[in-house]
């Protein structure tokens, strides 16, 4: 973990020390907006801009940090920016559309297909800890939701747009500045924009660890496809933003399916499960044989030059209940045949003659690199306070060698327990620590 947070300090600081300008010179601030059509958009309301940090309710016309009617981004090369724009109406609106354009510093152009406008549709949040509120969730392209008769805004009420340019790698370092032609009803205006590019570049693949949990068969209803070819696109879209989806890809999970598919994309992602997509195994079978038949496969292309089970990992056991006793025995059940089968992968592997293993027992201590996959436990609070509070006893002691990564759940992230858990686990041995 100490380890973790260095690297992880010094590579800010480098970020820090790389986003310099080069190449075109500041022109300085941004000009204020001019009207680009006869009517008046005032009429309708008012606009305004925000970050992309921010969810701001549809019914906050007075949210108090509005910035001005322009967009304005700060980026590294190969990185996507997003700002948002938003218009706070006085009156129905029942058409509004953001034209965008290309940008340009000096000669140097950053093309308007670079630049992607969506709208934002709230979601109405009836039941939660901060109570009722309006949410800006799904992003729609704009041109989608005109089509969709959803660039509408009720008097009262905010409508948002979401914009999000990517920089290419070989864009010059400069600042690129144009305007956009925001249309409300029959009133327009010009919204100045101004992309600030910083000369470094962002590296294709990502260093950090990440895993975003989903399912392929909440995409089929959705998009009214449920093809391996839908289920990549998904995955690519997210790898283009620098997130690893829990599972790869897979129609089959056959062999050769899925050295295949781990080839393609292993350079961009940084985890993977070694297990089904939950819920289904391809083509019959348990879960724990399809898992050992992923693992013979990982084996069969790994070697010295690349070890395809550095980036490996398991997740069978989610937010354990540690203080029920049926339960945490449950959990040390999970974990105990999860163990069980990874030692029997490296038996059999060890006693293969076929030579498909050979390039792989290259590897120093290659058992290692089967035995020592992280198996993510998520830790809720409740479970982080059973485990600080449990750690001398026989029981708590049997939990804490069981587990070999955990990944603490924001609650966690609290004066109450962090600074406990992560001593808890540095006196342990339990070396990793996800958040």
């Amino acid at each position: 973990m100490q380890k973790f947070v260095k690297r992880a300090a010094v590579l800010v600081m480098c970020l820090i020390m790389l986003l310099q300008l080069a190449g075109c010179e500041n022109p300085g601030d941004i000009s204020a907006n001019q009207p680009a059509g006869s009517g008046n958009i005032a009429d309708y309301g008012s606009v305004w801009s925000a970050p992309s940090t921010v969810k701001i309710d549809r019914n906050d016309v007075e949210y108090a940090n509005k910035g001005e009617a322009k967009l304005t981004f700060n980026a590294v090369k190969n990185e996507y920016e997003s700002h948002q724009l938003l218009i706070s109406a006085t009156q129905d609106v029942n058409a509004y559309y953001l034209e965008k354009s290309d940008l340009k510093c000096g000669d140097n152009v950053l093309s308007k297909e670079n630049i992607t406008v969506y709208n934002e549709r709230y979601v109405q949040v009836s039941e939660a800890a901060y109570g009722s509120f309006c949410h800006p969730d799904a992003l729609i392209p704009i041109d989608a939701a005109m089509v969709a008769g959803e660039l509408k805004i009720a008097a009262n009420q905010n409508g948002a747009l979401w914009v999000t340019i990517y920089v290419p790698a070989e864009t010059p370092a400069g600042v690129y500045e144009g305007t956009f032609k925001l249309t409300v009803e029959n009133g327009s205006m010009d919204i100045p924009v101004q992309v600030t590019v910083n000369d470094y570049t962002l590296p294709e693949t990502t260093s950090g660890q990440t895993l975003f949990s989903w399912r392929y068969n909440r995409v089929a209803p959705g998009e009214l496809d449920g093809s391996i070819e839908m289920m990549e696109t998904y995955y690519e879209f997210f790898l283009d933003y620098r997130v690893s989806l829990q599972s790869l890809p897979l129609e089959s999970q056959t062999s050769e399916e899925i050295t295949d598919t781990l080839v393609k994309y292993y350079d961009r992602l940084t985890t993977y499960t070694i297990q089904p997509e939950p819920g289904t195994v391809p083509g019959g079978g348990t879960i724990a044989e399809k898992s050992k038949e992923m693992i013979y496969a990982i084996a069969s292309i790994s070697g010295p030059e690349k070890n395809y089970f550095e980036k490996a990992m398991l997740y069978v056991v989610d937010e354990p209940v540690l203080s029920d006793a049926s339960k945490r025995e449950y959990t040390l059940s999970m974990i105990g045949h999860v163990d069980n089968m990874l030692q029997s992968c490296v038996d059999t592997i060890e006693a293969d003659t076929t030579g498909i293993f050979d390039n792989f027992k290259k590897i120093e201590n290659w058992q290692d690199s089967i035995l020592n996959i992280p198996n993510i436990i998520p830790m809720t609070a409740d479970a982080a306070d059973w485990l600080i509070k449990s750690a001398d006893t026989e029981i708590g002691a049997q939990v804490i060698d069981a587990l070999n990564t955990i990944c603490p759940t924001f609650d966690v992230f609290s004066d109450q327990y962090a600074d406990k858990l992560i001593t808890l686990c540095e006196e342990q041995g339990i070396e990793n620590v996800w958040w």
